[in-house]
Protein backbone atom coordinates (compact mmCIF):
# COMPACT_ATOMS: atom_id res chain seq x y z
CA UNK A 1 0.00 0.00 0.00
CA UNK A 2 1.14 3.34 -0.84
CA UNK A 3 0.42 6.99 0.24
CA UNK A 4 0.76 9.89 -2.00
CA UNK A 5 0.84 13.26 -0.55
CA UNK A 6 1.00 16.86 -3.05
CA UNK A 7 3.08 18.90 0.08
CA UNK A 8 5.56 15.75 0.15
CA UNK A 9 8.22 14.23 -2.76
CA UNK A 10 8.30 11.16 -1.04
CA UNK A 11 6.06 8.17 -1.17
CA UNK A 12 5.30 6.79 1.60
CA UNK A 13 5.12 2.95 0.67
CA UNK A 14 3.44 0.77 3.56
CA UNK A 15 4.30 -2.74 3.57
CA UNK A 16 2.83 -5.55 5.20
CA UNK A 17 5.90 -6.95 7.06
CA UNK A 18 7.17 -3.70 8.93
CA UNK A 19 5.17 -0.30 10.53
CA UNK A 20 6.19 3.01 9.00
CA UNK A 21 7.32 5.72 11.05
CA UNK A 22 6.83 9.34 10.17
CA UNK A 23 8.44 11.96 12.38
CA UNK A 24 7.25 15.04 11.79
CA UNK A 25 9.31 18.11 13.49
CA UNK A 26 7.73 20.69 11.71
CA UNK A 27 4.27 21.32 14.01
CA UNK A 28 2.70 23.92 11.05
CA UNK A 29 3.21 20.54 8.21
CA UNK A 30 2.30 18.40 10.88
CA UNK A 31 -1.36 20.02 10.91
CA UNK A 32 -1.70 20.35 7.73
CA UNK A 33 -0.90 16.62 7.01
CA UNK A 34 -3.37 15.42 10.05
CA UNK A 35 -5.72 17.68 8.78
CA UNK A 36 -5.63 17.15 5.31
CA UNK A 37 -5.74 13.16 5.91
CA UNK A 38 -8.88 14.01 7.89
CA UNK A 39 -10.40 15.64 4.97
CA UNK A 40 -9.39 13.30 2.73
CA UNK A 41 -11.22 10.33 5.33
CA UNK A 42 -14.21 12.67 5.13
CA UNK A 43 -14.69 12.20 1.22
CA UNK A 44 -12.98 15.37 -0.05
CA UNK A 45 -10.03 16.16 -2.31
CA UNK A 46 -7.21 17.23 0.05
CA UNK A 47 -4.21 16.47 -1.58
CA UNK A 48 -3.82 12.42 -0.45
CA UNK A 49 -3.91 9.80 -2.64
CA UNK A 50 -3.94 5.77 -1.36
CA UNK A 51 -3.03 3.14 -3.73
CA UNK A 52 -2.77 -0.48 -3.37
CA UNK A 53 -0.90 -2.70 -5.60
CA UNK A 54 -0.85 0.57 -7.77
CA UNK A 55 -4.15 1.33 -8.21
CA UNK A 56 -5.70 3.73 -7.01
CA UNK A 57 -7.73 3.02 -3.59
CA UNK A 58 -10.96 5.55 -1.84
CA UNK A 59 -9.44 6.27 1.31
CA UNK A 60 -12.38 6.28 3.24
CA UNK A 61 -12.71 2.19 2.51
CA UNK A 62 -9.30 1.47 3.58
CA UNK A 63 -8.03 3.72 5.96
CA UNK A 64 -8.88 4.28 9.47
CA UNK A 65 -7.03 7.22 11.42
CA UNK A 66 -6.83 7.23 15.26
CA UNK A 67 -6.11 10.79 17.07
CA UNK A 68 -7.82 10.05 20.01
CA UNK A 69 -7.22 7.12 21.88
CA UNK A 70 -8.88 7.78 25.56
CA UNK A 71 -12.37 8.44 23.46
CA UNK A 72 -11.57 5.21 21.05
CA UNK A 73 -14.45 3.14 20.46
CA UNK A 74 -14.58 -0.21 20.18
CA UNK A 75 -18.33 -0.26 19.79
CA UNK A 76 -18.60 2.22 17.10
CA UNK A 77 -22.13 2.19 15.46
CA UNK A 78 -20.94 1.64 12.42
CA UNK A 79 -19.16 -1.64 13.61
CA UNK A 80 -22.39 -2.86 15.65
CA UNK A 81 -24.66 -2.39 12.62
CA UNK A 82 -22.49 -4.45 10.88
CA UNK A 83 -21.82 -6.96 13.97
CA UNK A 84 -25.74 -6.82 14.09
CA UNK A 85 -26.39 -7.84 10.34
CA UNK A 86 -23.96 -10.95 10.53
CA UNK A 87 -25.17 -12.21 13.82
CA UNK A 88 -28.63 -11.87 11.91
CA UNK A 89 -27.39 -13.73 8.90
CA UNK A 90 -26.04 -16.53 11.10
CA UNK A 91 -29.64 -16.52 13.40
CA UNK A 92 -31.34 -17.37 10.09
CA UNK A 93 -28.72 -19.61 8.32
CA UNK A 94 -29.16 -23.24 8.44
CA UNK A 95 -27.54 -24.28 11.52
CA UNK A 96 -29.99 -21.60 13.71
CA UNK A 97 -32.49 -21.13 11.30
CA UNK A 98 -35.33 -23.75 13.49
CA UNK A 99 -34.20 -21.84 17.00
CA UNK A 100 -34.66 -18.34 15.94
CA UNK A 101 -38.41 -19.09 14.47
CA UNK A 102 -39.31 -20.40 17.83
CA UNK A 103 -37.58 -17.94 19.85
CA UNK A 104 -39.81 -15.33 17.42
CA UNK A 105 -42.81 -17.61 17.82
CA UNK A 106 -42.20 -17.60 22.29
CA UNK A 107 -41.87 -14.06 21.40
CA UNK A 108 -45.19 -13.40 19.74
CA UNK A 109 -47.13 -15.39 22.15
CA UNK A 110 -45.70 -13.43 25.19
CA UNK A 111 -47.33 -10.48 23.87
CA UNK A 112 -50.64 -12.00 22.73
CA UNK A 113 -50.61 -13.20 26.45
CA UNK A 114 -49.31 -9.79 27.89
CA UNK A 115 -52.29 -7.89 25.71
CA UNK A 116 -54.88 -10.49 26.48
CA UNK A 117 -56.78 -7.89 28.98
CA UNK A 118 -56.69 -4.54 26.96
CA UNK A 119 -59.55 -3.88 25.24
CA UNK A 120 -58.15 -4.02 21.52
CA UNK A 121 -56.66 -6.67 19.21
CA UNK A 122 -52.32 -5.88 18.80
CA UNK A 123 -50.28 -7.31 15.69
CA UNK A 124 -46.37 -7.66 16.25
CA UNK A 125 -45.73 -6.13 12.56
CA UNK A 126 -42.13 -5.33 13.26
CA UNK A 127 -41.13 -9.41 15.38
CA UNK A 128 -37.46 -10.31 13.26
CA UNK A 129 -34.21 -11.21 14.74
CA UNK A 130 -32.65 -8.10 13.93
CA UNK A 131 -34.75 -5.57 16.31
CA UNK A 132 -34.24 -8.39 19.12
CA UNK A 133 -30.96 -7.79 19.04
CA UNK A 134 -30.69 -3.97 18.92
CA UNK A 135 -33.43 -4.77 21.98
CA UNK A 136 -31.85 -6.11 24.25
CA UNK A 137 -28.87 -3.30 24.03
CA UNK A 138 -25.81 -5.81 22.57
CA UNK A 139 -22.38 -4.11 23.10
CA UNK A 140 -18.62 -4.74 22.66
CA UNK A 141 -17.21 -5.65 26.11
CA UNK A 142 -14.55 -2.78 26.82
CA UNK A 143 -12.41 -3.85 29.48
CA UNK A 144 -8.69 -4.41 28.69
CA UNK A 145 -5.76 -4.04 31.17
CA UNK A 146 -3.53 -2.14 28.66
CA UNK A 147 -4.27 0.71 25.79
CA UNK A 148 -2.45 -2.02 23.48
CA UNK A 149 -4.45 -4.44 24.02
CA UNK A 150 -7.25 -2.09 23.15
CA UNK A 151 -6.28 -1.05 20.11
CA UNK A 152 -5.27 -4.43 19.00
CA UNK A 153 -9.42 -5.59 19.41
CA UNK A 154 -10.23 -2.44 17.75
CA UNK A 155 -7.72 -2.91 14.68
CA UNK A 156 -9.00 -6.40 14.40
CA UNK A 157 -13.13 -5.14 14.47
CA UNK A 158 -12.24 -2.36 12.12
CA UNK A 159 -10.26 -5.04 9.87
CA UNK A 160 -13.49 -7.55 10.46
CA UNK A 161 -16.51 -4.94 10.04
CA UNK A 162 -15.50 -1.92 7.97
CA UNK A 163 -12.62 -4.19 5.72
CA UNK A 164 -10.23 -1.59 6.65
CA UNK A 165 -6.43 -2.34 6.13
CA UNK A 166 -4.31 0.61 6.62
CA UNK A 167 -4.47 2.37 10.60
CA UNK A 168 -3.02 5.59 11.14
CA UNK A 169 -1.71 6.35 14.80
CA UNK A 170 -1.18 9.84 15.74
CA UNK A 171 1.48 10.19 18.75
CA UNK A 172 0.93 6.49 20.00
CA UNK A 173 4.51 6.71 21.06
CA UNK A 174 3.77 9.42 23.80
CA UNK A 175 0.91 7.30 25.26
CA UNK A 176 2.82 3.20 25.22
CA UNK A 177 6.54 2.44 26.32
CA UNK A 178 8.66 0.87 23.59
CA UNK A 179 8.77 -2.37 24.67
CA UNK A 180 4.53 -2.20 24.92
CA UNK A 181 4.33 -1.30 21.72
CA UNK A 182 7.39 -2.89 20.10
CA UNK A 183 5.03 -6.17 20.94
CA UNK A 184 1.35 -4.60 20.09
CA UNK A 185 2.88 -3.71 16.20
CA UNK A 186 4.44 -6.82 15.83
CA UNK A 187 0.85 -8.99 16.92
CA UNK A 188 -0.58 -6.05 14.67
CA UNK A 189 1.80 -7.36 11.90
CA UNK A 190 1.27 -10.77 12.36
CA UNK A 191 -2.57 -10.01 12.34
CA UNK A 192 -1.96 -8.56 8.57
CA UNK A 193 -2.48 -5.00 9.36
CA UNK A 194 -0.91 -1.88 7.74
CA UNK A 195 0.41 0.74 10.28
CA UNK A 196 1.33 4.44 9.80
CA UNK A 197 2.85 6.05 13.01
CA UNK A 198 3.00 9.44 12.55
CA UNK A 199 4.74 11.64 15.59
CA UNK A 200 6.18 15.13 16.04
CA UNK A 201 9.60 14.18 17.51
CA UNK A 202 12.22 11.10 17.61
CA UNK A 203 11.37 7.91 19.57
CA UNK A 204 13.69 4.76 19.27
CA UNK A 205 12.46 2.89 16.11
CA UNK A 206 10.70 -0.49 16.52
CA UNK A 207 12.35 -4.14 15.60
CA UNK A 208 9.98 -3.58 12.54
CA UNK A 209 9.65 -0.28 11.32
CA UNK A 210 10.96 1.73 7.87
CA UNK A 211 10.94 5.08 9.25
CA UNK A 212 10.85 9.08 7.74
CA UNK A 213 12.06 12.42 9.42
CA UNK A 214 10.39 15.78 7.95
CA UNK A 215 12.43 18.54 9.68
CA UNK A 216 12.01 21.69 10.62
CA UNK A 217 12.91 22.94 7.28
CA UNK A 218 10.77 20.41 5.41
CA UNK A 219 13.94 18.14 4.53
CA UNK A 220 12.26 14.71 4.13
CA UNK A 221 15.31 12.09 5.52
Amino acid sequence: MKIAYDKMSTILEIPSDCAVGMIVENQRFLQRFLLDMRNTLEGNDSGFIFSKQDRIVAAPKIVDLVTDFIFLQLGKRTIMNKVISNLEQTALSGRFYQETQKLLGDIENFVTELTLDVPCDFVCEKQNIQGLLKGIGLSILDKYDSLEERILVYMDLVREYEKKELFVFYNLRGLISYDSLNLMVNTALEREHHILLVDCAEYPKLTREDRLIVDQDLCEI
